[in-house]
Protein backbone atom coordinates (compact mmCIF):
# COMPACT_ATOMS: atom_id res chain seq x y z
CA UNK A 1 0.00 0.00 0.00
CA UNK A 2 1.52 3.52 -0.93
CA UNK A 3 0.60 4.84 2.54
CA UNK A 4 1.92 1.91 4.29
CA UNK A 5 5.18 2.63 6.42
CA UNK A 6 8.18 1.49 6.13
CA UNK A 7 11.42 0.00 7.58
CA UNK A 8 14.50 -0.69 6.53
CA UNK A 9 16.52 -2.99 8.38
CA UNK A 10 20.03 -3.68 6.64
CA UNK A 11 22.77 -5.73 7.56
CA UNK A 12 26.53 -5.24 6.76
CA UNK A 13 26.27 -7.89 3.66
CA UNK A 14 29.63 -10.07 3.90
CA UNK A 15 32.14 -10.79 1.72
CA UNK A 16 32.16 -14.16 0.91
CA UNK A 17 36.04 -15.39 2.01
CA UNK A 18 35.29 -18.05 4.06
CA UNK A 19 33.98 -21.56 3.71
CA UNK A 20 31.43 -20.71 5.92
CA UNK A 21 29.24 -18.24 8.21
CA UNK A 22 30.73 -18.70 11.51
CA UNK A 23 29.23 -18.20 15.08
CA UNK A 24 29.64 -14.62 15.19
CA UNK A 25 27.80 -13.86 12.37
CA UNK A 26 24.65 -15.61 13.62
CA UNK A 27 25.09 -13.10 16.54
CA UNK A 28 25.00 -10.26 14.23
CA UNK A 29 22.28 -11.80 11.71
CA UNK A 30 19.57 -13.36 14.16
CA UNK A 31 18.78 -10.45 16.11
CA UNK A 32 18.03 -7.99 12.94
CA UNK A 33 15.76 -10.95 11.84
CA UNK A 34 13.99 -10.78 15.17
CA UNK A 35 13.72 -6.53 14.69
CA UNK A 36 12.36 -7.02 10.94
CA UNK A 37 9.90 -9.50 12.03
CA UNK A 38 9.24 -7.50 14.71
CA UNK A 39 8.37 -3.97 12.68
CA UNK A 40 6.60 -7.17 10.12
CA UNK A 41 4.06 -7.92 13.21
CA UNK A 42 2.78 -4.02 13.13
CA UNK A 43 1.85 -3.78 9.85
CA UNK A 44 4.76 -2.12 8.44
CA UNK A 45 6.40 -3.02 4.76
CA UNK A 46 9.59 -4.14 5.43
CA UNK A 47 12.75 -4.08 3.62
CA UNK A 48 15.60 -6.70 4.91
CA UNK A 49 17.76 -8.03 1.76
CA UNK A 50 20.74 -9.90 1.74
CA UNK A 51 23.58 -9.79 -0.66
CA UNK A 52 27.37 -10.40 -1.38
CA UNK A 53 30.52 -8.14 -1.24
CA UNK A 54 32.37 -10.59 -3.63
CA UNK A 55 34.96 -8.28 -5.02
CA UNK A 56 38.37 -7.39 -3.05
CA UNK A 57 41.17 -8.43 -1.17
CA UNK A 58 39.89 -10.77 1.48
CA UNK A 59 38.09 -12.78 -1.44
CA UNK A 60 41.08 -12.68 -3.87
CA UNK A 61 43.48 -13.75 -0.99
CA UNK A 62 41.33 -16.15 0.15
CA UNK A 63 41.01 -17.59 -3.13
CA UNK A 64 44.79 -18.12 -3.33
CA UNK A 65 45.52 -19.33 -0.54
CA UNK A 66 43.06 -22.48 -1.77
CA UNK A 67 44.09 -22.91 -5.22
CA UNK A 68 41.32 -21.78 -6.62
CA UNK A 69 39.60 -19.21 -8.93
CA UNK A 70 38.17 -16.54 -7.12
CA UNK A 71 34.92 -15.99 -9.27
CA UNK A 72 34.80 -20.23 -8.01
CA UNK A 73 35.45 -19.27 -4.55
CA UNK A 74 33.12 -16.69 -3.80
CA UNK A 75 30.26 -18.13 -5.61
CA UNK A 76 30.53 -21.50 -3.46
CA UNK A 77 30.86 -19.59 -0.21
CA UNK A 78 28.05 -17.40 -1.00
CA UNK A 79 25.65 -20.41 -1.58
CA UNK A 80 26.65 -21.68 1.49
CA UNK A 81 26.62 -18.80 3.52
CA UNK A 82 22.67 -18.51 1.91
CA UNK A 83 22.43 -22.00 2.83
CA UNK A 84 23.23 -21.13 7.00
CA UNK A 85 21.41 -17.77 6.92
CA UNK A 86 18.12 -19.85 5.55
CA UNK A 87 18.75 -22.63 8.25
CA UNK A 88 19.22 -19.95 11.03
CA UNK A 89 15.42 -19.01 9.35
CA UNK A 90 16.36 -15.52 8.19
CA UNK A 91 13.53 -13.88 6.53
CA UNK A 92 15.57 -12.13 4.02
CA UNK A 93 13.40 -11.17 0.71
CA UNK A 94 15.99 -13.20 -1.86
CA UNK A 95 14.18 -11.72 -4.70
CA UNK A 96 16.75 -8.55 -3.79
CA UNK A 97 19.50 -10.62 -3.82
CA UNK A 98 23.05 -9.17 -5.06
CA UNK A 99 26.19 -9.22 -5.63
CA UNK A 100 29.26 -6.98 -5.97
CA UNK A 101 31.54 -9.03 -8.56
CA UNK A 102 28.38 -9.31 -11.19
CA UNK A 103 28.75 -6.90 -14.07
CA UNK A 104 25.45 -5.50 -13.55
CA UNK A 105 25.81 -4.64 -10.21
CA UNK A 106 29.62 -3.07 -10.75
CA UNK A 107 28.55 -1.21 -14.38
CA UNK A 108 27.34 1.24 -11.37
CA UNK A 109 30.69 1.44 -9.64
CA UNK A 110 32.33 2.38 -12.97
CA UNK A 111 29.50 4.92 -13.69
CA UNK A 112 29.55 6.61 -10.04
CA UNK A 113 33.58 6.50 -10.90
CA UNK A 114 33.09 8.85 -13.94
CA UNK A 115 30.91 10.84 -11.86
CA UNK A 116 33.52 11.58 -9.50
CA UNK A 117 36.22 12.18 -12.12
CA UNK A 118 33.60 14.76 -13.83
CA UNK A 119 33.42 16.39 -10.63
CA UNK A 120 36.75 16.58 -9.66
CA UNK A 121 36.84 14.66 -7.06
CA UNK A 122 38.66 11.75 -8.45
CA UNK A 123 42.21 12.11 -9.59
CA UNK A 124 45.20 10.06 -10.76
CA UNK A 125 48.46 11.22 -8.58
CA UNK A 126 52.05 8.91 -7.71
CA UNK A 127 52.60 7.97 -4.15
CA UNK A 128 55.22 6.57 -2.25
CA UNK A 129 54.40 2.98 -0.98
CA UNK A 130 56.21 0.09 0.45
CA UNK A 131 56.60 -3.25 -2.00
CA UNK A 132 56.59 -6.80 -0.48
CA UNK A 133 58.97 -9.27 -2.86
CA UNK A 134 57.03 -11.68 -0.26
CA UNK A 135 53.41 -10.97 -1.00
CA UNK A 136 54.26 -9.54 -4.17
CA UNK A 137 51.85 -6.55 -3.36
CA UNK A 138 51.86 -3.55 -1.83
CA UNK A 139 52.03 -3.21 1.77
CA UNK A 140 49.53 -1.17 3.51
CA UNK A 141 50.96 2.58 4.91
CA UNK A 142 54.56 -0.79 7.31
CA UNK A 143 57.47 1.16 8.31
CA UNK A 144 61.00 0.15 5.94
CA UNK A 145 62.90 -0.67 8.75
CA UNK A 146 59.78 -3.33 10.25
CA UNK A 147 62.19 -6.51 8.67
CA UNK A 148 65.11 -4.75 8.65
CA UNK A 149 66.02 -4.39 11.84
CA UNK A 150 64.35 -7.84 12.59
CA UNK A 151 66.63 -10.45 14.15
CA UNK A 152 67.09 -13.69 12.09
CA UNK A 153 64.82 -15.68 14.59
CA UNK A 154 62.21 -13.13 14.38
CA UNK A 155 61.88 -12.18 10.59
CA UNK A 156 59.85 -15.25 9.64
CA UNK A 157 56.73 -14.16 12.57
CA UNK A 158 57.56 -10.04 11.87
CA UNK A 159 56.60 -11.23 7.70
CA UNK A 160 53.55 -12.75 8.99
CA UNK A 161 52.10 -10.04 11.01
CA UNK A 162 53.13 -7.71 7.69
CA UNK A 163 51.22 -9.99 5.49
CA UNK A 164 48.01 -10.39 8.09
CA UNK A 165 48.09 -6.32 8.19
CA UNK A 166 47.77 -5.81 4.46
CA UNK A 167 44.60 -7.68 4.65
CA UNK A 168 43.01 -4.65 6.53
CA UNK A 169 42.47 -1.18 5.45
CA UNK A 170 44.36 1.56 7.73
CA UNK A 171 41.04 2.45 9.41
CA UNK A 172 40.63 -1.35 10.22
CA UNK A 173 43.74 -1.59 11.89
CA UNK A 174 43.48 1.17 14.27
CA UNK A 175 39.89 -0.08 15.21
CA UNK A 176 40.43 -3.87 15.59
CA UNK A 177 42.43 -6.25 17.71
CA UNK A 178 45.91 -5.16 17.66
CA UNK A 179 48.35 -7.65 16.46
CA UNK A 180 51.95 -7.71 16.24
CA UNK A 181 55.26 -9.31 17.51
CA UNK A 182 58.76 -9.05 19.00
CA UNK A 183 61.65 -7.66 16.55
CA UNK A 184 64.29 -8.96 18.73
CA UNK A 185 65.89 -5.69 18.50
CA UNK A 186 66.32 -2.99 20.71
CA UNK A 187 66.50 0.76 20.61
CA UNK A 188 68.38 3.57 22.89
CA UNK A 189 66.33 5.65 24.71
CA UNK A 190 67.66 9.36 25.48
CA UNK A 191 67.83 8.42 28.76
CA UNK A 192 70.53 5.82 28.00
CA UNK A 193 68.32 3.00 29.01
CA UNK A 194 66.78 0.21 25.65
CA UNK A 195 63.60 -0.58 25.07
CA UNK A 196 62.43 -3.41 22.99
CA UNK A 197 61.11 -2.67 19.01
CA UNK A 198 57.68 -4.94 18.19
CA UNK A 199 55.98 -4.18 14.93
CA UNK A 200 52.16 -3.66 15.31
CA UNK A 201 49.38 -3.21 12.86
CA UNK A 202 47.50 -0.46 14.45
CA UNK A 203 50.87 1.85 14.35
CA UNK A 204 50.50 2.85 10.59
CA UNK A 205 53.59 4.49 8.73
CA UNK A 206 52.13 7.65 7.78
CA UNK A 207 51.63 8.76 11.58
CA UNK A 208 54.77 10.44 12.21
CA UNK A 209 57.86 8.98 11.67
CA UNK A 210 55.90 5.32 11.28
CA UNK A 211 57.94 4.63 14.53
CA UNK A 212 56.23 5.75 18.18
CA UNK A 213 56.90 5.37 21.64
CA UNK A 214 54.51 2.72 22.75
CA UNK A 215 52.66 4.25 26.57
CA UNK A 216 50.47 1.14 27.27
CA UNK A 217 48.91 2.90 30.69
CA UNK A 218 48.27 5.97 28.79
CA UNK A 219 47.13 4.91 25.00
CA UNK A 220 44.25 2.39 25.14
CA UNK A 221 45.53 0.72 21.79
CA UNK A 222 49.02 0.94 23.68
CA UNK A 223 47.71 -1.12 26.31
CA UNK A 224 45.37 -3.49 24.73
CA UNK A 225 48.72 -4.38 22.46
CA UNK A 226 50.81 -4.75 26.09
CA UNK A 227 47.99 -6.73 27.77
CA UNK A 228 47.75 -9.40 25.12
CA UNK A 229 51.65 -9.69 24.39
CA UNK A 230 52.09 -9.59 28.55
CA UNK A 231 54.36 -6.47 28.39
CA UNK A 232 55.11 -4.35 31.06
CA UNK A 233 53.24 -1.12 31.71
CA UNK A 234 54.39 1.49 33.31
CA UNK A 235 52.68 4.47 34.72
CA UNK A 236 53.90 8.15 34.12
CA UNK A 237 50.95 9.84 34.93
CA UNK A 238 48.63 10.16 37.87
CA UNK A 239 45.10 11.14 38.03
CA UNK A 240 44.78 14.97 39.16
CA UNK A 241 41.84 14.76 42.08
CA UNK A 242 43.01 12.09 44.54
CA UNK A 243 39.48 11.29 44.24
CA UNK A 244 39.07 10.19 40.64
CA UNK A 245 39.67 6.22 39.68
CA UNK A 246 43.10 5.22 39.57
CA UNK A 247 42.65 2.59 36.85
CA UNK A 248 44.81 1.66 33.53
CA UNK A 249 44.66 3.15 30.95
CA UNK A 250 44.57 6.52 32.42
CA UNK A 251 44.21 8.52 28.95
CA UNK A 252 42.73 11.84 30.73
CA UNK A 253 45.03 14.93 31.69
CA UNK A 254 47.17 14.48 34.91
CA UNK A 255 50.53 15.40 36.98
CA UNK A 256 53.33 13.68 35.48
CA UNK A 257 54.79 11.02 37.69
CA UNK A 258 58.31 8.96 37.70
CA UNK A 259 59.74 10.67 34.99
CA UNK A 260 63.02 12.88 35.94
CA UNK A 261 62.91 16.81 35.76
CA UNK A 262 59.24 16.20 34.46
CA UNK A 263 57.47 14.67 37.59
CA UNK A 264 54.83 16.97 39.09
CA UNK A 265 54.09 19.24 36.02
CA UNK A 266 50.72 18.36 34.79
CA UNK A 267 50.74 16.37 31.47
CA UNK A 268 49.90 19.38 29.05
CA UNK A 269 52.82 21.48 29.92
CA UNK A 270 55.22 18.22 30.00
CA UNK A 271 54.41 17.56 27.20
CA UNK A 272 55.35 20.70 25.25
CA UNK A 273 58.07 20.52 27.72
CA UNK A 274 59.60 17.28 26.56
CA UNK A 275 59.02 18.45 23.12
CA UNK A 276 61.32 21.00 23.54
CA UNK A 277 63.61 19.21 25.32
CA UNK A 278 64.01 16.45 22.50
CA UNK A 279 64.36 19.58 20.39
CA UNK A 280 67.26 21.23 21.71
CA UNK A 281 68.83 17.44 21.88
CA UNK A 282 68.97 17.37 18.17
CA UNK A 283 66.70 13.60 18.77
CA UNK A 284 63.35 15.18 17.83
CA UNK A 285 60.96 17.59 16.36
CA UNK A 286 57.32 18.82 16.86
CA UNK A 287 55.40 17.92 13.57
CA UNK A 288 51.30 18.62 13.65
CA UNK A 289 49.38 15.64 11.77
CA UNK A 290 46.32 15.42 9.99
CA UNK A 291 44.58 12.38 9.92
CA UNK A 292 41.99 13.00 7.05
CA UNK A 293 43.31 12.14 3.92
CA UNK A 294 42.36 11.23 0.32
CA UNK A 295 40.72 7.67 -0.26
CA UNK A 296 43.22 5.42 -2.23
CA UNK A 297 40.79 3.34 -4.52
CA UNK A 298 42.91 1.94 -6.89
CA UNK A 299 44.47 -2.17 -6.34
CA UNK A 300 47.45 -3.63 -8.34
CA UNK A 301 44.97 -6.73 -8.37
CA UNK A 302 43.18 -8.57 -10.53
CA UNK A 303 39.71 -9.41 -8.61
CA UNK A 304 37.71 -5.88 -8.33
CA UNK A 305 36.03 -3.46 -10.53
CA UNK A 306 37.67 -2.23 -13.63
CA UNK A 307 38.93 1.16 -13.27
CA UNK A 308 36.82 2.81 -16.72
CA UNK A 309 40.17 4.98 -17.98
CA UNK A 310 41.69 4.74 -20.98
CA UNK A 311 45.63 6.23 -21.56
CA UNK A 312 46.01 7.70 -24.54
CA UNK A 313 49.30 8.81 -25.92
CA UNK A 314 47.69 11.76 -27.45
CA UNK A 315 44.90 12.53 -25.40
CA UNK A 316 46.04 11.56 -21.79
CA UNK A 317 43.60 10.23 -19.45
CA UNK A 318 40.38 10.05 -20.72
CA UNK A 319 37.25 8.56 -19.52
CA UNK A 320 35.28 5.36 -20.55
CA UNK A 321 32.13 6.61 -22.43
CA UNK A 322 29.29 5.77 -19.98
CA UNK A 323 27.18 3.88 -23.22
CA UNK A 324 30.63 1.67 -23.06
CA UNK A 325 30.05 0.45 -19.47
CA UNK A 326 30.73 -2.17 -17.99
CA UNK A 327 34.46 -2.54 -18.58
CA UNK A 328 34.39 -6.46 -18.02
CA UNK A 329 36.63 -7.76 -15.79
CA UNK A 330 38.32 -10.55 -18.53
CA UNK A 331 38.00 -14.30 -17.18
CA UNK A 332 41.87 -15.15 -16.62
CA UNK A 333 43.43 -18.35 -15.41
CA UNK A 334 46.43 -16.76 -13.63
CA UNK A 335 45.37 -13.84 -11.43
CA UNK A 336 48.12 -14.02 -9.17
CA UNK A 337 50.12 -10.82 -8.40
CA UNK A 338 53.36 -10.80 -10.80
CA UNK A 339 55.76 -9.01 -8.09
CA UNK A 340 56.18 -6.40 -10.99
CA UNK A 341 54.01 -3.64 -9.15
CA UNK A 342 50.93 -4.02 -11.92
CA UNK A 343 47.79 -5.40 -12.15
CA UNK A 344 47.60 -9.15 -13.29
CA UNK A 345 45.40 -7.44 -16.16
CA UNK A 346 48.34 -5.87 -17.74
CA UNK A 347 49.52 -9.05 -18.62
CA UNK A 348 46.12 -9.77 -20.81
CA UNK A 349 46.73 -7.92 -24.56
CA UNK A 350 42.91 -8.50 -25.41
CA UNK A 351 42.01 -6.15 -22.14
CA UNK A 352 44.84 -3.59 -22.16
CA UNK A 353 44.50 -3.02 -26.05
CA UNK A 354 41.60 -0.55 -27.04
CA UNK A 355 40.99 2.73 -28.86
CA UNK A 356 40.95 6.32 -27.49
CA UNK A 357 37.54 7.42 -27.04
CA UNK A 358 38.14 10.81 -28.14
CA UNK A 359 40.96 10.96 -31.17
CA UNK A 360 40.14 7.41 -32.21
CA UNK A 361 44.09 6.33 -32.46
CA UNK A 362 45.44 3.10 -30.15
CA UNK A 363 44.92 3.34 -26.19
CA UNK A 364 45.52 1.16 -23.14
CA UNK A 365 42.93 0.52 -20.49
CA UNK A 366 43.89 1.24 -16.76
CA UNK A 367 44.55 -1.64 -15.59
CA UNK A 368 44.37 -1.00 -11.83
CA UNK A 369 40.63 -2.24 -10.10
CA UNK A 370 38.94 -0.44 -7.25
CA UNK A 371 39.02 -1.62 -3.87
CA UNK A 372 35.69 -3.85 -2.41
CA UNK A 373 35.22 -0.83 -0.72
CA UNK A 374 33.63 1.10 -3.67
CA UNK A 375 30.93 -1.91 -3.92
CA UNK A 376 29.97 -1.27 0.00
CA UNK A 377 29.61 2.23 -0.62
CA UNK A 378 26.48 2.57 -2.42
CA UNK A 379 25.02 -1.27 -1.66
CA UNK A 380 22.10 0.14 0.17
CA UNK A 381 20.37 1.80 -2.36
CA UNK A 382 21.04 -0.85 -5.24
CA UNK A 383 19.03 -2.84 -2.44
CA UNK A 384 15.98 -0.53 -3.07
CA UNK A 385 16.07 -1.56 -6.90
CA UNK A 386 18.61 -4.32 -7.19
CA UNK A 387 17.70 -5.73 -11.07
CA UNK A 388 17.29 -2.01 -12.52
CA UNK A 389 19.61 -2.64 -16.12
CA UNK A 390 18.61 0.79 -17.15
CA UNK A 391 20.03 2.97 -13.87
CA UNK A 392 21.78 1.96 -10.81
CA UNK A 393 18.27 2.47 -8.94
CA UNK A 394 14.72 4.65 -9.96
CA UNK A 395 14.24 7.78 -7.78
CA UNK A 396 10.83 6.21 -6.39
CA UNK A 397 12.40 2.97 -5.14
CA UNK A 398 14.94 4.94 -3.29
CA UNK A 399 12.54 7.90 -2.04
CA UNK A 400 10.28 4.82 -1.26
CA UNK A 401 13.17 3.01 1.37
CA UNK A 402 15.92 4.73 2.08
CA UNK A 403 17.99 6.37 4.36
CA UNK A 404 18.20 3.36 6.20
CA UNK A 405 16.18 3.02 9.49
CA UNK A 406 18.67 0.79 11.25
CA UNK A 407 22.12 -0.46 10.33
CA UNK A 408 23.43 -3.37 11.67
CA UNK A 409 27.07 -4.73 11.86
CA UNK A 410 31.08 -5.12 13.03
CA UNK A 411 32.66 -2.05 14.71
CA UNK A 412 35.61 -3.25 12.94
CA UNK A 413 34.37 -2.27 9.62
CA UNK A 414 32.08 0.57 10.39
CA UNK A 415 35.32 3.34 10.93
CA UNK A 416 36.57 3.13 6.86
CA UNK A 417 33.28 1.83 5.29
CA UNK A 418 30.92 4.38 7.31
CA UNK A 419 32.91 7.25 5.55
CA UNK A 420 33.30 5.99 2.77
CA UNK A 421 29.39 5.47 2.53
CA UNK A 422 29.00 8.83 3.43
CA UNK A 423 30.90 10.59 1.31
CA UNK A 424 29.53 8.46 -1.39
CA UNK A 425 26.15 9.47 -0.35
CA UNK A 426 26.99 13.03 -0.03
CA UNK A 427 28.39 12.94 -4.10
CA UNK A 428 25.59 11.50 -5.10
CA UNK A 429 23.46 13.72 -3.37
CA UNK A 430 25.12 16.63 -4.81
CA UNK A 431 24.30 15.02 -8.34
CA UNK A 432 20.88 15.38 -7.47
CA UNK A 433 20.85 11.63 -7.89
CA UNK A 434 19.33 11.09 -4.09
CA UNK A 435 17.23 13.83 -1.61
CA UNK A 436 19.48 12.94 1.09
CA UNK A 437 22.85 12.95 2.92
CA UNK A 438 23.06 10.77 5.35
CA UNK A 439 22.66 7.26 4.71
CA UNK A 440 22.60 5.33 7.79
CA UNK A 441 20.87 7.32 10.45
CA UNK A 442 21.05 4.47 13.33
CA UNK A 443 23.86 1.74 13.48
CA UNK A 444 24.13 -0.66 15.78
CA UNK A 445 26.84 -3.06 16.67
CA UNK A 446 26.47 -6.66 17.53
CA UNK A 447 30.17 -6.65 19.86
CA UNK A 448 32.53 -9.54 19.47
CA UNK A 449 33.40 -12.74 20.34
CA UNK A 450 36.30 -14.15 21.70
CA UNK A 451 37.93 -17.42 21.04
CA UNK A 452 40.18 -19.54 23.92
CA UNK A 453 43.06 -21.19 22.63
CA UNK A 454 42.81 -25.26 24.34
CA UNK A 455 46.93 -25.69 24.40
CA UNK A 456 47.86 -22.13 25.84
CA UNK A 457 45.04 -20.76 27.20
CA UNK A 458 45.53 -17.13 25.62
CA UNK A 459 41.92 -15.42 24.12
CA UNK A 460 41.86 -13.53 21.12
CA UNK A 461 39.00 -12.06 18.78
CA UNK A 462 37.61 -14.26 16.62
CA UNK A 463 38.39 -13.44 13.70
CA UNK A 464 38.72 -14.99 9.81
CA UNK A 465 42.24 -13.37 9.51
CA UNK A 466 43.42 -15.19 12.32
CA UNK A 467 42.27 -18.25 11.27
CA UNK A 468 40.33 -19.09 14.59
CA UNK A 469 36.69 -19.22 13.22
CA UNK A 470 34.40 -21.26 14.76
CA UNK A 471 31.56 -21.81 12.06
CA UNK A 472 28.36 -22.25 12.47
Amino acid sequence: MPDQRKFYCLDFFPYPSGAGLSVGHGRNYVPSDVVARYHRTRGEAVLHPMGWDAFGLPAENEAMKRGVHPAESTTRYAANYKRQLELLGCSYDWDREINSSAPIYYRWNQAFFLMLVRRGLAYRADAPVNWCEICRTVLAPEHELALAVSTREQRSEVRSTIERATQHSDLERRSGDPDGVATGATAALPDGSRVPIYVADFVLADYGTGVVMGVPAHDARDFAFARRLGLPIRRVIAPCDADLPDALPLTEPGVVVGSGRFSGMDSATAQVAIAAWLEDAGVGRRAVHYRLRDWLVSRQRYWGTPIPIVHCPACGVVPVPEEELPVILPAIADYRPRGDGRSPLANVPAFVATSCPRCGGEAERETDTMTGFVCSSWYALRFADPHNERVPFAPEQVSRWLAVDLYIGGAEHAVSHLLYARSWTKALADEGLIDFREPFPKLRSQGVLHVRDQETGSVERMSKSKGNVVTG
